[in-house]
């Protein structure tokens, strides 16, 4: 029993500790510029994978806790899938023939926000609340690490943001092989789906905006005012 709290309360201190440290880190090796796209990037994606996922982790977690046979967790799960598949292929799509570090920087960073909160929900409510913060925390782990080989190669700008999806092929891995439900989808579970979904995802963009408002309107003057 004490191992059990003891190795529940490493996991809560490190997934929590990264959301802290990988900002101060970015911080310390981006310079103004960098680091103000990075927080607008984050605040950013944050709107658009609440938009695009339609609150898929709340309806995956509440029908889990209701009946964990409900055909809206395949739905959820598979829609998941999907969409990360699709702005994955739109981030290496846009730094190969768009050549845009900032549309690169956010659909990056969109895909592993996409793919991590069903997957952390799901965890959630299966009452595995230490493993499900290592997931939600996913984004900072993932950009600390991106930040170890930026700052191992002396740069004072984010590298490698096509990796944020190649991260993301790992959590997609694992939402295929944790997320275990059978039931039959049809266009009928898509609609539910989308009529459970709509409320959360419009309340969530609501919370996102009123926290990230400040940045997100600097970042469109400039970056470096964020």
């Amino acid at each position: 029993m004490t191992n059990r709290t003891i190795y529940h309360g490493f996991l809560f201190l490190f997934s929590k500790s990264t959301v802290f440290v990988a900002p101060i880190l970015a911080a310390s090796i981006l310079d103004n510029y960098h680091y103000g796209l990075l927080e607008w990037a984050i605040s950013v994606s944050f709107l658009l994978a609440t938009f695009l996922s339609f609150a898929s982790g709340n309806t995956i977690a509440f029908e889990k806790i209701k009946n964990d046979h409900s055909p809206l967790i395949r739905m959820g799960k598979q829609y998941s899938l999907f969409l990360f598949l699709i702005v994955a292929l739109c981030t290496f799509l846009s730094d190969i023939f768009y050549d845009s570090y900032t549309l690169t920087l956010v659909l990056g960073i969109s895909s592993i926000l996409i793919i991590q909160d069903p997957l952390s929900a799901y965890i959630k409510a299966a009452g595995l609340g230490a493993r499900a913060t290592v997931f939600d925390s996913a984004l900072y782990i993932f950009l600390m690490l991106i930040l170890l080989f930026t700052f191992l190669n002396d740069s004072n700008k984010i590298l490698y943001l096509t990796t944020f999806p190649l991260f993301g092929c790992v959590m997609a891995f694992l939402v295929n092989k944790v997320i275990k439900n059978s039931s039959k989808i049809s266009t009928d579970t898509f609609l539910d789906f989308i009529k459970r979904g709509f409320p959360i995802m419009v309340s969530g963009m609501i919370g996102v905006l009123f926290f990230s408002l400040p940045r997100l309107v600097l970042g469109t003057y400039s970056t470096t005012l964020v």
